[in-house]
């Protein structure tokens, strides 16, 4: 009996100690799996914020280069697309962005709130007006002018597009603005110097919008 107690005491020892090597061999595997799974963890993170970086810094182009396939009358539209070597699908939303909330209807009107756009100048700056004195292929080019002070302008000859004066404005001369004037101050004018023209205010207010990639809109989901 005392033999076989001795034989089963060695064989439980002898258990007991390769399950002991067993777990200890398993906590370094799952030690090293967890390792792993944390450098390809942040490995991801990071790719995935230079990935999101590089289309933020590029969604602008990316919005104005796919708004040519799409409807007209849309304004907001999405771009997807996919990460092939993490198999990770990524949006973004691009929207429409116009100079004019409202087209003037008129010749004159006054208060540029009641037409521009609330968040016009995120879209445009300075150097998208035409300015005075203006080069010869100003009056017909179909653009906006802008006149920031007051001001006295002699039309030579007659402009075509969209005018907007923040200060006060003194028209004189033989020329015509065709299209339309918007105010803010004062307007000081011959009678039918300013003749609205619906043609050239549309082609104006179609020459300023443009697409443009919407602040934090980026999303990424796992393709199914």
């Amino acid at each position: 009996m005392l033999k076989k107690g001795v034989v089963t005491l060695t064989s439980l020892l002898l258990l007991s100690s390769v399950l002991l090597l067993f777990l200890m061999l398993d906590e370094q595997i799952l030690a090293s799996h967890r390792a792993d799974l944390g450098e390809r963890l942040r490995y991801l993170q990071q790719r995935e914020h230079l990935l999101q970086q590089s289309v933020v810094a590029e969604g602008n182009t990316l919005c104005r280069q796919q708004s040519v396939v799409q409807s007209s009358e849309a304004n907001f539209f999405s771009i997807h697309f996919t990460d092939s070597q993490q198999d990770q699908q990524h949006s973004i939303i691009c929207h429409r962005l116009t100079l004019f909330k409202t087209l003037p209807q008129q010749a004159s009107a006054k208060g540029w709130s009641n037409f521009l756009h609330p968040d016009w100048q995120t879209g445009w700056r300075q150097s998208d007006f035409v300015h005075l004195p203006l080069n010869a292929a100003d009056y017909a080019a179909n653009r906006v002018l802008w006149i920031e002070d007051d001001s006295e302008w002699q039309l030579a000859q007659d402009f075509y597009g969209v005018v907007l004066v923040n200060g006060r404005l003194k028209l004189s001369g033989e020329g015509k603005i065709i299209g339309a004037l918007i105010y803010q101050t004062a307007l000081q004018s011959a009678e039918n110097q300013i003749e609205f023209n619906q043609s050239v205010v549309n082609n104006v207010a179609e020459q300023y919008q443009q697409w443009l990639y919407r602040s934090d809109s980026w999303h990424d989901f796992n393709s199914l």
